[in-house]
């Protein structure tokens, strides 16, 4: 099977393939690349440059047709190796890093352990446990008519807007929570009262309801990245740009737009990755929304940061039973790992966004914004979180709404910078990318980007999610922050 595919006729190829006539080797090519439906038959062939390094034969990418529904991927290309095993090429998995940057990859099958031999401890004293890539990259995205193509590689690709990812980790456990003495966002898997979760209270040390180890909530956006910052340059909250990353790769390797499909854990013909990854922590019921003296939770964080250590780097699903202050279990939580990194792709709290703005236009629309640099200039940050766009660039503007509410994202951004951001809505729980987008139609001012979803936000959630409405000073107790890092400066523009 040829392992090259070139897209620069991808749409013509789609339709060689879909009136039934043969396609032919392009006259005069010294080489042939190919793309290949889901089944792997050949679709179409078309000749490429090929560099002397050999840039066209490492990449991977998937193909989909946007005029229909479906969220399944109508071919794939490039190299099949790397679409099998992108955990090989990218160093897809979980990381212990400290807070100048330095990491150590985890045994894949067994967090506890490092992957050089040793034990490896989780609770603060050996770094963050992280989730993340070992190895710098290219996403190369392509719009096409209707044609998606999003693919990734180690060089840039002619034809295509190439964006540059740097080695970047964020919180293995999906989430951060706080060092009280310190007041550093952390992600350690300890349960002593210094990482004391939600909002603090002790009353609930252990009871049913602990907030010992639980994820941190209850802080504003800005506070959030401010006590990332305390770890050293480099480190922020929860950061737009590696969700993006993190989507579109998973979008890549699962051939699927909808995150939230059922998981299979079987490969397909070409041993690739299919379906999705199931509903995850999105579907609790009132007992979460209860207050204490009910019985329920208060909407304070439910799922422990431990939870899913056991899958190691595995993709896949597992289980979490909460239960009530009699040890009854009020709901079994289905959770998700993506490489190791748990419930990342949506649900358990509304995500709080350290390096995304939006801004409210006239026509009720909004534009996205992205902060232009992450690390300190000059020995000083260049943006904060509030109610000024400084330090931010400007992104795509979203579609306009007849009324404030929700709609499923039927595309998303593909421009001049790297974002993940809807420009079109009018889909379903089960078609496109099958994740909501709300809002509120205001006429002016800055808002909050938030992202996954919450505990019981249904279909609604998922990687391509954006909640539209919070202004900056907003917090409560179902929303939270993971902690991400990078050792360079992140630029979202294409590379050059």
């Amino acid at each position: 099977m040829a392992n090259n595919i070139g897209l620069v006729t991808i749409e013509d190829a789609l339709k060689t393939v879909q009136s039934g006539l043969p396609a032919q080797d392009a006259p005069g090519s010294s080489q042939t690349v190919m793309l290949h439906d889901p089944t792997g038959a050949p679709v179409a062939k078309a000749p490429v440059v090929q560099t002397p390094e050999g840039e066209g034969q490492m990449y991977f990418e998937r193909t989909w047709n946007l005029t229909t529904s479906t969220s399944v991927a109508a071919a794939w290309g490039g190299n099949l190796a790397l679409g099998q095993r992108p955990e090989d090429y990218l160093g897809l998995g979980c990381y212990l890093v400290t807070n100048d940057h330095k990491r150590e990859k985890l045994m894949p099958g067994d967090h506890y352990h490092l992957a050089k031999g040793g034990v490896a401890k989780l609770d603060g004293s050996m770094g963050h446990y992280q989730f993340g890539w070992g190895k710098p990259f290219y996403l190369n995205l392509l719009m096409q008519g209707g044609m998606m193509t999003l693919g990734f590689s180690f060089k840039k690709r002619a034809g295509y807007k190439n964006f540059y990812v740097p080695v970047a980790t964020d919180s293995a456990a999906g989430w951060a929570t706080i060092e009280r003495s310190t007041g550093r966002l952390v992600s350690y898997i300890n349960e002593g009262a210094d990482y004391r979760g939600g909002n603090n209270t002790s009353a609930y040390d252990g009871k049913y309801n602990s907030l010992l180890g639980r994820p941190v909530s209850s802080m504003t956006t800005n506070a959030f990245l401010t006590a990332a910052r305390l770890n050293g340059d480099g480190w922020l909250g929860s950061c737009g740009r590696f969700c993006a990353v993190e989507a579109i790769l998973f979008y890549i390797i699962f051939g699927n737009l909808n995150a939230q499909a059922d998981f299979n854990p079987n490969r397909d013909v070409n041993g690739l990755r299919q379906g999705g990854l199931g509903t995850g922590p999105t579907n609790a019921g009132a007992w979460w929304s209860k207050s204490v003296d009910e019985g329920g939770f208060g909407y304070l964080p439910v799922i422990p940061m431990s939870a899913g250590i056991e899958l190691g780097d595995a993709c896949g699903v597992f289980t979490y039973d909460v239960k009530d202050a009699d040890g009854n279990v009020l709901q079994t939580m289905q959770c998700t790992s993506f490489f190791g990194h748990k419930n990342a792709l949506g649900g358990i709290m509304w995500r709080m966004m350290t390096d995304e703005l939006l801004r409210n236009n006239a026509d009720g629309s909004q534009t996205h914004l992205i902060a232009e640099k992450i690390k300190k200039v000059s020995d000083a940050y260049t943006y904060s979180i509030g109610d000024s766009a400084a330090g931010f660039i400007e992104g795509a503007t979203g579609p306009t709404y007849a009324e404030a509410g929700w709609n499923y994202v039927t595309r998303i951004a593909i421009g001049s910078v790297l974002e993940l951001f809807p420009t079109a809505v009018g889909g379903s729980s089960a078609t496109s990318f099958a994740d909501g987008y709300y809002n509120p139609v205001a006429t002016s001012g800055i808002r909050l980007v938030l992202r996954s979803g919450p505990l019981d936000g249904g279909g609604y959630c998922g990687p391509a999610f954006v909640y539209g409405r919070d202004g900056v000073g907003v917090s409560d107790a179902y929303r939270g922050s993971s902690l991400c890092e990078v050792d360079e400066e992140w630029p979202v523009d294409e590379a050059a």
